[in-house]
């Protein structure tokens, strides 16, 4: 019997350009740019900075950056094409929900702000919210969970839609994208660290002394030194925003449309990270959906 990871690959593989894509960006694969970006940063290190370091520390950072460069790849790829946390659709409306549009009473429902029904619930925590129902994939979702035109989901604990990745950031993938944006910043802070030992070391008395480099030299490896540094910082402020957000149990959506009031909950960061961190993990393609009113298993 064939394994569900090979059929995905395969039936992925023989899809052509007319094919039904059940992803909303996955036709554009708008990651590649990212590869070939990652690759270019590292490959300007090597150029530019690996070969002025001094022979002791040459090879442990040329193993460095492969390691980086390679860790970056893998990270974006469980990001890109790992399932962000869809919510299987459903064929039928749900019953209440067309005895309300029936204008049936006794039901318990009512329409949101949006014109979305939705009933009162209680959480775990014993708080009353309300769950909102979803006509386009006909299920009531769970709390934090958002539908994603894109996409075409509904998401569990949807975060945001990441389109220089092209997919949802959610339940299932967030620790992929913390984890890439970390390690894509440590990576920029350690060519950075490094860039700027290059530069002081071509100083009047050394072996390589400005009087000897060529005004171009100089001027790249300040370049390098302001987008390392620069980039390091906004991908490290990123990543530890959202590596807070996980620990305090919240998103950015929630963020951006409640404030920070959610701070108070990081007493649960111990619950919610362990919750995030070992997640299954799974294709995009073995999620079922609907198509034409039948469920459709991998495109």
């Amino acid at each position: 019997t064939q394994s569900t990871w090979g059929r995905d690959f395969i039936s992925f593989q023989m899809l052509d350009e007319n094919s039904p894509r059940y992803w909303g960006e996955d036709k554009r694969r708008p990651y590649k740019w990212l590869i070939v970006v990652i690759f270019v940063m590292i490959a300007l290190g090597y150029i530019f900075v690996v070969p002025t370091i001094k022979d002791g520390l040459r090879t442990p950072l040329a193993v460095v950056l492969a390691c980086i460069l390679l860790t970056c790849w893998a990270l974006l790829a469980c990001v890109a094409l790992t399932d962000p946390g869809a919510i299987p659709q459903n064929r039928d409306i749900d019953e209440l929900i067309q005895a309300a549009e029936r204008g049936e009473e006794g039901h318990g429902l009512e329409k949101d702000g949006y014109g979305q029904w939705q009933k009162k619930v209680v959480s775990e925590t014993g708080v009353e919210t309300f769950q909102r129902y979803c006509k386009t994939c006909n299920i009531w979702r769970p709390q934090n969970a958002s539908h994603c035109s894109i996409c075409g989901y509904c998401m569990k604990r949807f975060d945001h839609h990441c389109s220089v990745i092209g997919t949802c950031i959610a339940e299932y993938n967030h620790r992929w994208f913390v984890s890439f944006l970390l390690c894509c910043a440590g990576g920029c802070i350690v060519l950075a660290t490094f860039t700027v030992i290059t530069f002081v070391q071509l100083n009047p008395g050394s072996s390589h002394s400005w009087a000897d480099s060529s005004k171009w030299m100089l001027t790249i490896l300040v370049i390098l030194m302001f987008v390392y540094a620069y980039t390091s910082l906004v991908l490290g402020c990123f990543g530890v925003g959202h590596f807070v957000m996980i620990c305090s149990g919240t998103t950015t959506r929630e963020t951006l449309k409640y404030g920070w009031s959610a701070r108070q909950r990081l007493q649960s960061w111990v619950h919610d990270l362990s919750h995030l961190c070992f997640g299954p993990i799974r294709s995009k393609w073995s999620v079922p959906r609907l198509d034409d009113g039948s469920v459709v298993l991998p495109v």
